[in-house]
């Protein structure tokens, strides 16, 4: 079961997390007639060029040391500015839902789905502080793949001849006719984990 997410990574997921953030804590300021946030589009703009920055930067092929320790000090910087930015709204987010409102099923939902996604942009933070930084190799089990659809997992890699798949596995058990007689979503399962008892068609 493939999901329909763009190819993750904790750059672009830190902007998706804090681009939700912004929108969202916009709506909200708006609703309760705050003016904090009445340039929310152009704080999104902004972390999504700081975001396009890393992107666009490559490392140097130079045989120099010089030259590519030079590069890699520019790539550190341009995710230090980014992570700095981004912690930024975060704490000025974080200090816009502590204004005393009145109370309201509005007011009671947004700061609940704004959290949750400023805890995935914090994560994220974290995983590019410990890759970039602290020079770790990330555990897969420490990673999330989409925001949006927190359950996704990585199913190929794209290696040669295999195109990256993102979804979930799905085991289905069919009749030789082709009816469908039990099926299973596996999540952190594989296939070889799954025992089926082809009498019941039960995983």
């Amino acid at each position: 079961m493939k999901t329909d997410v763009h190819f993750p990574t904790d750059i672009n997921l830190l902007f998706d997390a804090i681009r939700c953030a912004i929108r969202d804590v916009a709506r909200y300021a708006q609703a309760n007639e705050l003016t904090a946030w009445r340039q929310y589009k152009f704080n999104i703009r902004k972390c999504k060029q700081a975001m396009r920055k890393i992107q666009k930067m490559k490392h140097s092929t130079s045989k120099h040391a010089d030259k590519k320790l030079k590069r890699q000090q520019e790539i550190r910087k341009a995710y230090y500015d980014y992570i700095v930015l981004v912690q930024k709204f975060i704490d000025k987010i974080q200090e816009t839902l502590k204004v005393p409102v009145a109370a309201s099923i509005c007011n009671a939902a947004y700061p609940v789905i704004i959290n949750e996604n400023i805890n995935y942009a914090i994560q994220q933070i974290d995983l590019i502080q410990r890759r970039i930084f602290n020079n770790e190799k990330i555990p897969h089990k420490d990673k999330i793949f989409s925001i949006f659809q927190p359950h996704t997992e990585w199913i190929n890699k794209g290696k040669a001849g295999v195109p990256v798949e993102l979804g979930l596995r799905v085991c289905i058990v069919e009749h030789a006719s082709g009816y469908i007689l039990n099926h299973k979503v596996m999540e952190n399962e594989t296939d070889s984990q799954i025992v089926v008892d082809l009498r019941t068609g039960v995983p």
